[in-house]
């Protein structure tokens, strides 16, 4: 499906479901809830979109096939950010001079090697620690 008509599906019933909690009585809170859960949605949906199309451009890149081979294909990476978990596939690949093994769409983004969470989100995880325990700040996301 096309990420546009995703994209208009979710405000769709998110504009049907503001107007069943207003009817329900839900405060300003409720609401702002609401509407941040499906804009989280929405954010993560065009991330993905933008990575797939990074991939498929490293994919089809004629600079990219002069001095990398492909390994393997479709391997999966998830990565928490502020709007939740990331996941998309991503391609590994071989320098066909130096041997060196790398995913260049990982690298392209700025992601080291096995990392799992976004600096961002790290960096809003230190800001919150200096407030409240380690245990109500994993549980704040």
């Amino acid at each position: 499906m096309n990420i546009i008509t995703d994209i208009i599906e979710k405000i769709i019933t998110l504009t049907n479901s503001l107007e069943d909690k207003i009817q329900e009585g839900v405060g300003l809170t409720g609401l702002v809830d609401c509407t941040k859960a499906v804009t989280d949605d929405i954010g993560r949906l065009l991330l993905a979109e933008n990575v797939r199309t990074i991939e498929q451009s490293m994919q089809n890149s004629e600079e990219r096939k002069a001095e990398w081979v492909v390994q393997a294909r479709g391997r999966e990476k998830t990565i928490s950010t502020l709007l939740g978990d990331l996941q998309y596939e991503r391609t590994y690949y071989k320098h066909r001079v130096t041997g060196e093994f790398n995913y260049l769409t990982d690298e392209l983004l700025g992601l080291e090697p096995h990392q799992r969470i976004d600096t961002g989100l790290q960096a809003d995880m230190l800001t919150k620690a200096k407030e409240m325990s380690y245990e109500q700040v994993v549980q704040s996301y």
